[in-house]
């Protein structure tokens, strides 16, 4: 499930005067399944690369959206349980609403660099 929320308000300033103007909100509840894959290889015993894929499109009732997820990276094991690597990610999220008051929705789009320490058993 998705749960996302958004509120705008807006003010108008007329010389010393304000008024406020209208305010609207919703919130968006919606199933947005999502099937991935994901692949890990050790290329050394310290050194390891993976990679994971996510991607869905659905339309349920109102809802129309669609996932996509992209994950690259590498890792060093410094010791045997401890490690540290860097990645890139892509994350795309789509999702419309379609209500019998008007359509509602948002697309989110970020990516970049990651760090992480990681650590196993």
């Amino acid at each position: 499930m998705f749960d996302f929320g958004a509120e705008i308000k807006a003010k108008v300033f007329v010389g010393d005067e304000e008024r406020t103007g209208k305010k609207a909100s919703d919130n968006i509840l919606a199933p947005l399944p999502n099937l991935r894959a994901q692949g890990f290889y050790a290329i050394t015993p310290k050194w390891a690369v993976s990679g994971a894929f996510g991607w869905l499109s659905a339309k349920y009732e109102d809802y129309d959206g669609s996932f996509t997820y992209v994950h690259a990276r590498t890792m060093y094991r410094f010791t045997e349980h401890f490690g540290m690597g860097i990645g890139y990610q892509y994350v795309d999220v789509d999702l419309t609403v379609d209500r019998s008051n008007g359509e509602a929705g948002f697309d989110i789009q970020f990516q970049g660099p990651t760090a992480f320490l990681s650590y196993s058993l």
